[in-house]
């Protein structure tokens, strides 16, 4: 029953890939039309589409792995979606949109808060909200320091990102914890590939930091142990 849901939940997200690939085409400039997300357009590139519909099939098959069949596991994959979408969209046009990021926050506190419900964890919710201003708090104090290096749109997306990362915590602890190893390997992915581009384009190539912000968390919540 559980590799059936593995293989469904990935099959679901292949799926969910082309519709997230035409929405984050037009997302950093409005809320896409039926025909944008019916259609695409030409703003629609076979890239796109395809590495968004594998790295949501990955994301929702390893979410369902990691969480099984529990009501936990909703929630994760809305948020792997919202990841896909921001990543393709950071990527592109280095911007994270508040059209995307506070629409996905309210859809994420409403969805964990039935989820606590269900599983009977409401003080999880509790571990949320710290994760949430943790992250934001920290990625502010950067921006404030370095305003060129650290967009105000990080800022913002830590608050869905702490989020996340407090609620699958078992304790105030561990949501810190995991706060403070998401920026870990935000930053050390960042700095590889920051040096990379330093050899290859000089000082002052800009890169999306967003995306590695993604993959930190992604990288805590599927290495730590569900609750």
């Amino acid at each position: 029953m559980h590799t059936l849901l593995v293989v469904v939940s990935g099959a679901l997200g292949a799926a969910l890939g082309p519709w997230l690939a035409r929405a984050s085409a037009v997302l950093h400039r409005g809320w896409p039309t039926v025909t944008d997300l019916w259609e695409g357009g030409d703003r629609m590139h076979r890239r796109r589409v395809a590495g968004c519909s594998a790295a949501c099939a990955a994301l929702f098959a390893l979410g369902a792995q990691h969480w099984g069949g529990t009501a936990r596991l909703v929630p994760i994959l809305l948020l792997f979606a919202v990841l896909v979408v921001v990543t393709a969209i950071d990527l592109e046009h280095s911007l994270i949109p508040n059209r995307v990021v506070f629409p996905a926050l309210g859809l994420s506190v409403l969805v964990t808060a039935l989820a606590s419900v269900v599983d009977g964890t409401p003080v999880a919710l509790a571990y949320a909200a710290l994760g949430a201003v943790t992250f934001c708090a920290g990625l502010l104090a950067v921006h404030l320091l370095n305003p060129a290096g650290m967009g105000f749109g990080d800022v913002k997306f830590a608050l869905l990102l702490g989020w996340f990362l407090g609620w699958s915590a078992g304790a105030a602890g561990d949501a810190l914890l995991g706060v403070l190893m998401a920026l870990l390997v935000a930053s050390a992915a960042g700095s590889v590939v920051g040096l990379g581009l330093l050899v290859r384009r000089g000082r002052g190539a800009h890169y999306p930091f967003g995306p590695f912000l993604a993959l930190g968390v992604i990288a805590v919540l599927l290495l730590t142990p569900a609750i």
